[in-house]
């Protein structure tokens, strides 16, 4: 990676709902960012689950649709599970953190309806706004 470039891995259960969708809202939010925005920064985003439970397994069919409601094409995602890498430095922050609503962990909408889906979109949308509002603020 380039200096200053970021990587951004989205960490859930099992990888097959919340870091999923966190991970396309957020490579959507950079790609829609302006030329020159700090948010171009982030060059890398990739998700993984801690559990070895949906290991292979394609996004949650809530996920799908969720994402689908919002203009996202079906997503061609396999889960993996997270591997610690030697050497490797990182942040580790719960993206619920930068909620403006203050509400820190993001449910796991896993075999919720449709509506507990959508709550997971918005609630990740409204968090993923504060991240880049707070880590790549324009100076």
């Amino acid at each position: 990676m380039s200096e200053g470039a970021v990587s951004v891995l989205m960490v859930c259960h099992g990888n097959i709902c919340r870091s999923t969708m966190a991970q396309q809202l957020l490579t959507q939010m950079v790609l829609n960012a302006p030329g020159g925005s700090p948010v171009k920064k982030i060059v890398k985003i990739d998700s993984c689950g801690t559990s070895r439970e949906e290991l292979g397994n394609s996004p949650d069919p809530g996920t799908q649709k969720a994402l689908q409601n919002h203009g996202f094409p079906p997503l061609n995602h396999r889960a993996r599970q997270f591997e610690y890498g030697t050497g490797s430095k990182a942040k580790v922050e719960m993206l619920g953190s930068y909620d403006p609503k203050k509400q820190k962990v993001i449910s796991d909408p896993w075999a919720g309806s449709d509506r507990v889906f959508e709550e997971c979109y918005q609630h990740i949308y409204r968090s993923l706004e504060g991240f880049l509002k707070t880590e790549f603020a324009e100076h």
